[in-house]
């Protein structure tokens, strides 16, 4: 098999690519929260991600974010999709669950992308089942691979989503639920970013090892036929 290591740039792209329109879509919000729907622009610690997707803001000012946040979830969950396809190449385990987990990320990041059209409870919880059977077969693939830092990594991903997803359910500690939601969707992004650049290596590594073996194959042909 072929290493073809181009394709793990695109998850990193579009990783930044998210990064910089949020931003700018933090930056163009008009105000409102559910604390305080007549505070102006966005607030790191009242305001959640998802409304700079709203048509309109909690205060019913029209969101000139929405543009920029809507586009940046787009690109965001293609992206991670596309990665969650190739990982299949580099994690170990029975083709069946390589077969799962590309399937339920699919599921996972493409509900993920309707939040800003989809009634949003719905399309959060459906995101967050398929979400959960992916990071779970994930987990298990990196078990396997030995990839112990990147299994880590993953397990406070998904102690941190789980916290989250209580929280949200129940209803508790609503005043600092956009903080954690934050502190939650940051571990995720370092975390997908770590495996991007863990397995861009991997390519690197495969194709190395390709190359010397097609070396020592032509060096063997040219024996045979001297």
């Amino acid at each position: 098999m072929r290493a073809n290591i181009s394709y793990t740039y695109f998850p990193l792209i579009a990783m930044a690519l998210f990064v910089l329109f949020y931003v700018l879509a933090a930056q163009s919000y008009p105000g409102g929260s559910a604390v305080n729907p007549m505070e102006e622009g966005f607030s790191l610690r009242y305001n959640y991600l998802c409304d700079l997707l709203d048509t309109e803001t909690i205060g019913g000012s029209l969101n000139a974010a929405r543009h920029w946040a809507r586009a940046g979830l787009l690109v965001l969950c293609v992206g991670l999709t596309y990665l969650w396809y190739r990982l299949g190449i580099f994690l170990p385990g029975p083709q069946w669950q390589l077969r799962a987990m590309r399937i339920s990320a699919l599921l996972a990041f493409g509900s993920a992308g309707l939040l800003a059209i989809a009634d949003h409870d719905i399309t959060v919880r459906i995101a967050g089942l398929f979400g959960t059977i992916t990071l779970i077969l994930t987990l298990k693939g990196l078990w396997r691979a030995k990839r112990m830092k990147l299994l880590g990594f993953g397990i406070w991903c998904l102690l941190t989503f789980l916290i989250n997803y209580l929280l949200y359910e129940t209803g508790s500690f609503y005043r600092v639920l956009p903080l954690i939601q934050k502190v939650t969707f940051l571990s995720f992004l370092g975390w997908f970013v770590a495996i991007t650049i863990s397995f861009i290596f991997a390519g690197f590594r495969l194709k190395q090892v390709e190359n010397r073996l097609q070396k020592i194959g032509k060096t063997q042909c040219f024996n045979e036929f001297k």
